[in-house]
């Protein structure tokens, strides 16, 4: 890759939206916004830097700053970089065999494609399983199903996503530093750029911290990161990553176009960090987790979000990236990567459609700054609407209102659903009994509502709309160490209703798979 860029000074006390000192049009992030307002799915928080310049820091209500956020898989990036230091320091070789670090997990018989395996072929994602493996063996410790669960192929040959892989470097961290993998980069390094102290890693069922996906930490937290890794390692004339491994581990280590689900996953993989176009690499959560470093722009951008409803959905935010901020930034250039096998359009349309829009031109560009400003004060999840508007007359809303729709099923878990609406017409409550507990999700109806998921005691927002006259959907949105959401349609025909229910999420709610009919009790 190309050389990246030099040290700059760390971000502190800098003013909110100083896009024109760093040489960013605030049109050109009003058209990412804009964007973002059509995403097919919520957005909770964006960010950009560059020339270590705080340019937007937008969180979308009730998201706030400071607030901890699942981040996935960008966990998998941190134990990469705390073994890196722990290389640096001769602790270990990245030729290592990972068998000798665990004696007290491996099986009687150890397979020769494990005993083989090194430890930097567990950070190309070239291990020796095809897929995750306590998602296999779900009894199983997560640890020793790594070294237990049958391998598919020989190590160090194909990319293959592993999030067991991940799992087991995170223990390695913590055995080589006697310490747990997040403590330890925050002693060395992550304190230092002013990385929060609550944040954490997730536990598993048996104690271990997650250390695949389990990260909660801040936005913010990520920006900070992702310009540490723009700048090589150095923070305030210190070096607290060792830049060589840096070097490698943004780099294409492994091919991966045979394998990615959408183009920018088909550029290349490092050191538990993806590359992308223009030579960019970045780091990636589940659900929309981002942290975009393009050394060519000397930018760093990251997202926060729910894509797990919408197929393919990450893409999205790729592009929006580049068609807007990128585009403004570097013109063509920076509209697509032939090389990555991903076309490059008209770049520059959507950024100068918002302009034309918004009035900026080159002599106003502190109006421009104002209305960004402005904009990113209102930030919200949006909530669900109607493809059509329908007054609460047009609708069957006044007589399925607070009518009890029983299961004629004894052995149904869920036994029943009441529907309400609040006088002032701008909410109401979903109400219904899941073996035999009560349940209850308040609602907006152009708008979300604070709630606590039941049975799980998770913050959630949920909104509401009629899709027909006859149709309702409640779409509850999850924000907490879980991230996800629950959808349900009523369909009311006389004195039925059919409940569809749908979950978007990656291990829990399995319960609300399904679908329901009910009869209408007697009023």
């Amino acid at each position: 890759m190309s050389e990246y860029r030099k040290e700059t000074r760390s971000p502190q006390n800098v003013k909110l939206f100083p896009a024109l000192e760093a040489q960013v049009d605030p049109a050109a992030v009003l058209a990412l916004l804009d964007r973002l307002d059509d995403c097919p799915f919520p957005v909770h928080a964006v960010l950009l830097m560059r020339h270590g310049k705080l340019i937007c820091e937008g969180y979308y209500h009730p998201f706030e700053k400071g607030m901890l956020h699942r981040m996935f898989s960008i966990c998998k990036s941190l134990n990469a970089l705390a073994l890196g230091i722990l290389e640096a320091d001769g602790r270990f070789s990245l030729d290592d065999k990972i068998t000798d670090f665990f004696p007290d997990k491996l099986p009687e018989t150890v397979h020769p494609y494990i005993r083989s395996m090194r430890v930097r072929d567990m950070l190309m994602m070239r291990t020796c399983h095809a897929s995750t493996t306590y998602k296999i063996a779900k009894d199983m410790d997560w640890t020793e199903s790594f070294f237990k669960v049958a391998p598919t192929h020989r190590a160090g040959t194909v990319f293959r996503y592993d999030t067991s892989a991940a799992h087991v470097l995170c223990q390695l961290v913590e055995r080589l530093s006697g310490r747990p993998m997040l403590d330890f980069l925050k002693d060395r390094a992550l304190r230092e750029i002013g990385w929060s102290e609550e944040s954490y890693v997730l536990p598993n069922q048996y104690g271990e911290p997650q250390g695949g996906s389990g990260l909660m930490c801040t936005p913010m937290d990520l920006l900070l990161l992702g310009q540490l890794l723009l700048q090589k390692g150095r923070w305030n004339g210190k070096q607290l990553l060792p830049a060589d491994f840096l070097e490698k581990a943004v780099s294409c280590l492994t091919p991966t176009l045979a394998t990615g689900p959408i183009p920018e996953e088909s550029c290349g993989y490092g050191y538990q960090i993806w590359r992308g176009r223009d030579d960019s690499f970045f780091l990636y959560g589940m659900g929309g987790q981002l942290v975009i470093c393009c050394p060519v722009a000397d930018l760093v951008c990251v997202f926060c979000s729910d894509s797990q409803t919408a197929t393919g959905g990450n893409q999205y935010l790729f592009d929006a990236l580049w068609e807007t901020v990128l585009a403004s930034i570097g013109g063509g250039h920076m509209s697509g990567s032939a090389a990555a096998g991903m076309p490059s359009g008209d770049a520059q349309y959507s950024y100068n459609s918002c302009r034309e829009k918004s009035g900026t031109n080159n002599s106003t560009e502190t109006a421009g700054t104002d209305a960004l400003t402005d904009r990113m004060q209102h930030l919200a999840l949006r909530a669900v609407k109607s493809p059509v508007s329908f007054a609460p007359e047009a609708t069957v809303q006044a007589d399925v209102r607070d009518v009890a729709y029983v299961s004629a099923d004894p052995d149904s878990d869920f036994t029943d659903f009441t529907l309400s609406f609040s006088e002032d017409g701008k909410g109401g409550e979903l109400l219904y009994h899941y073996r035999g507990k009560e349940c209850r999700l308040p609602f907006g109806l152009g708008e979300c509502r604070p709630g606590i998921f039941p049975g799980y005691q998770f913050q959630c927002y949920t909104s509401a709309a009629w899709l027909a006259p006859d149709t309702f959907i409640a779409v509850c949105q999850i924000i907490d160490t879980s991230i996800g959401s629950v959808s349900f349609e009523l369909a009311f025909r006389g004195g039925l209703l059919c409940v569809s229910m749908r979950k978007k999420e990656e291990t829990l709610l399995s319960e609300y798979n399904r679908i329901l009919t009910l009869t209408a009790a007697d009023r």
